[in-house]
């Protein structure tokens, strides 16, 4: 092969990588972008609802709207946790689901809930529902658990679970390993 056709041929190349990382680089991009501003606008929607006492959604065809606050301090983590736990729904924000006493968010490990990778057992976290009341809870397990080989999680009573999956830097998505954080309630609630 001449000199001429294989520089052709590598600046080819070149381009063609060059191109599929733009593309999948770029959506990457859009949809960080995309979950920051849904942040943002839930933050509004919270804060209107908050001062309405009715929940008010953060967007005209939004079908789930803001149930709590999620307030992190050692991390410098205050988000929005919405009251829907499905898949489109957690693609804006972290899922409630409220089991008696117990509250449970799952969210996405690469968006919403990747400080998640840096909490440590004895981090506070407060936790304000609707209602404006606001629990202290102090992180006391840390768990990974298989979802093929264990059952079906029940909260703790009192407990606040957050469950994402694991491990953070996985290539792929929909592994069976998921990260389990338990937080206990301290001292009881506080207003």
């Amino acid at each position: 092969m001449n000199t001429r056709r294989r520089h052709w041929l590598r600046l080819g190349c070149s381009l063609l990588l060059l191109a599929s990382a733009l593309t999948y680089g770029g959506q990457a991009a859009y949809l960080s972008a995309k979950a920051q501003l849904a942040q943002l606008l839930l933050k509004l929607a919270w804060e209107r609802s908050q001062a309405s006492d009715a929940p008010i959604r953060p967007w005209p065809w939004a079908d789930t709207h803001a149930a709590a606050l999620l307030d992190i301090p050692r991390l410098g983590v205050r988000q929005v946790v919405l009251d829907s736990h499905s898949g489109e729904a957690m693609a804006f924000g972290p899922g409630l689901v409220t089991v008696g006493d117990s509250h449970v968010l799952g969210g996405h490990r690469d968006s919403h809930l990747q400080f998640l990778e840096h909490i440590e057992s004895g981090d506070t976290l407060h936790f304000t529902t609707a209602d404006g009341d606001t629990t202290s809870y102090v992180i006391e397990q840390l768990q990974i658990v298989n979802t093929i080989t264990s059952p079906q999680y029940t909260p703790a009573p009192q407990s606040l679970t957050l469950i994402t999956c694991y491990p953070f830097n996985a290539l792929g998505t929909g592994g069976p390993l998921r990260l389990v954080v338990i937080a206990y309630r301290r001292n009881g609630r506080t207003t």
